[in-house]
């Protein structure tokens, strides 16, 4: 169900899509775009909508991303969509299925870290980026901006059709600008509301801080999981083992609880002292 929910998305918004950026090796304003990598459009597994738990992990981008091979001529659209889920959807089964990780930690160790931790049916995985170039961030690409717009486009209706419960923002502070820009955290437009933090348990803010996105799903944000240092690697512990109870480990419920605790006893001690007045 979900999935045929995003194809007719993906069908709706990619249906004007100048085929340039579809895996063609087109001349195009003195650039070739074979430095383009194919579209990311996220799948999710067939027991998705049972799931128990449903956590969408948002990267930066691919580091590369095949969808077609360079010599082909694109296809039509539609046709284009179900290569491209169905290329996301057997790269993530075969990372997922990886029983050996890496030397140190790589963003898809971290997936199956969550995977191994809260199952596979409801794991979604996303990225900030529908596109990368030259295998990393799009930025300097010259259509950087069109990116953006289609990148934040999708991003946003894969969120509104799966409706995960958490979304762990994976890609860093190389991206936040972009993150901040698709969900802006200050002013009217603010979408990232009751931020909380971690600092009593020793988790500094610029590793893990959370909030709610849009008042509704919780959200948190650490760096790239493939951050070496200590702290990062605590910060990423501390939110696995953590996940579904986090909130109430924040500094802000831990503030709230003492101050609820401090009025009940003001209200109990305040009773008190009513009912020993003496009477005249």
């Amino acid at each position: 169900m979900e999935n045929e929910l995003l194809f007719q998305a993906y069908s709706e918004i990619l249906k004007d899509i100048d085929t340039k950026y579809l895996d063609k090796l087109i001349q195009h304003g003195g650039q070739r775009h074979n430095d383009l990598a194919g579209l990311f459009l996220p799948s999710v597994e067939s027991g998705y909508s049972t799931a128990q738990n449903k956590i969408m992990i948002v990267g930066r981008e691919t580091r590369a991303w095949k969808v077609l091979a360079p010599d082909l001529d694109p296809l039509p659209i539609e046709e284009y969509i179900s290569k491209a889920v169905s290329v996301h959807r057997d790269f993530l089964a075969k990372r997922l299925n990886k029983t050996k990780y890496s030397k140190g930690c790589t963003f898809l160790d971290f997936i199956r870290e969550v995977k191994n931790e809260y199952g596979r049916e409801g794991l979604i995985y996303a990225n900030l980026f529908c596109f990368s170039w030259k295998k990393s961030h799009p930025k300097h690409s010259a259509d950087f901006d069109y990116i953006k717009k289609l990148s934040e486009k999708l991003l946003k209706k894969q969120i509104e059709i799966l409706k995960p419960q958490y979304i762990i923002f994976a890609n860093g502070t190389g991206a936040s600008e972009q993150r901040i820009e698709f969900f802006p955290t200050k002013g009217e437009r603010n979408v990232c509301l009751d931020r909380c933090l971690f600092t009593g348990a020793g988790i500094p803010d610029k590793q893990l801080w959370g909030f709610k996105l849009n008042n509704d799903i919780q959200c948190y944000r650490i760096q790239h999981p493939s951050t070496p240092s200590k702290s990062a690697r605590n910060a990423r512990k501390y939110l696995i083992d953590n996940l579904m109870d986090l909130r109430k480990m924040s500094d802000e419920y831990s503030k709230f609880r003492q101050l609820e605790e401090a009025l009940t006893e003001f209200q109990e001690n305040g009773f008190q002292m009513e009912r020993d007045q003496p009477k005249f």
